[in-house]
């Protein structure tokens, strides 16, 4: 599959930037490769026992579509990564930085300047 060359923000949050591990670039590059990205954290994944129920670890399979995977200090904080044209969270309670993240993107205002809060450690 191929990603539409067009500017348009993306975001996925959680296990949703799975969805991307295939895509290309116009050029056969991955959609992701060079990108900052984050997901659920192999860590987390063991913390919530939930490894036998996802076919493979996110983690382990952005690094390996060579994404610049990076996660939050601690399991279950907020983190989010920006890259070119793609907004990433980390887990559930990412979601609402990926929103301001994105709204910042379109220059819509929303961004939250407290420390964490878009990816910032």
């Amino acid at each position: 599959m191929t990603a539409s060359g067009a500017t348009k923000v993306k975001l996925y949050a959680v296990h949703g930037v799975a969805g991307v591990l295939d895509l290309e670039r116009a050029d056969g590059s991955g959609l992701i490769e060079g990108q900052p990205v984050t997901g659920y954290a192999n860590i987390e994944e063991r913390a919530l026992r939930k490894t036998g129920n996802v076919p493979f670890p996110l983690e382990d399979e952005l690094v390996a579509a060579g994404a610049r995977y990076r996660r939050g200090r601690l399991p279950f904080a907020r983190h989010v990564e920006v890259g070119e044209g793609l907004v990433t969270g980390q887990n559930p309670f990412s979601s609402k930085a990926v929103a301001r993240a994105v709204l910042e993107l379109l220059g819509k205002g929303g961004a939250d300047r407290r420390p964490g809060a878009a990816g910032r450690p």
